[in-house]
């Protein structure tokens, strides 16, 4: 990120693997791209209608992941499916609102994101053509995998905010 120009997709990879590591001391490592095998648990999220740009993430985490980034962040005291969903939810509220905050101070202008949908499965992410660009980033852990998909646009005249 320079003074004149914000990478979103590399701010977004960041900071879920700097929220993830203190959340739940779980490093995220980026690989090759995969398919989540077996189980999953999916969210998206997105910026709301009247916000200077649009975006929106997807993320896509094994059982096993969302379950240790889940105990830890619960102190090992949720067990039933319906809580992992409610704490996965905001674990993507927290990293992505820190995203687009720091979207927001760059570009001098504000804008908020809809509640997070997160389910069982995968979610079907739908078409983004509408966006004029796109960054996906598969990560691996000792405890599974996540896939993050970034979608967005942002007007050129607010890139060019000098704002860091």
């Amino acid at each position: 990120m320079n003074q004149l120009t914000l990478d979103v997709g590399e701010l977004f990879i960041n900071i879920y693997k700097e929220v993830t590591a203190y959340l739940s001391c779980v490093e995220l490592k980026d690989v090759l791209p995969f398919e989540v095998e077996g189980d999953c648990i999916s969210g998206r999220i997105e910026t709301k209608p009247d916000a200077p740009y649009d975006l929106v993430l997807f993320c896509c985490m094994s059982q096993e992941l969302a379950k240790q980034i889940v105990n830890d962040m619960s102190n090992g005291n949720v067990s039933s499916q319906e809580d992992i969903i409610i704490y996965i939810k905001e674990y993507i509220n927290i990293a992505s609102g820190r995203a687009v905050s720091t979207i927001n101070n760059h570009i001098g202008k504000s804008a908020r994101f809809c509640i997070p949908e997160v389910q069982n499965g995968k979610l079907d992410i739908g078409a983004t053509d509408r966006y004029e660009s796109y960054a996906s980033v598969f990560f691996r852990s000792e405890y599974g995998e996540m896939i993050l998909k970034v979608a967005y646009t942002i007007n050129c005249c607010l890139k060019l905010t000098d704002r860091v």
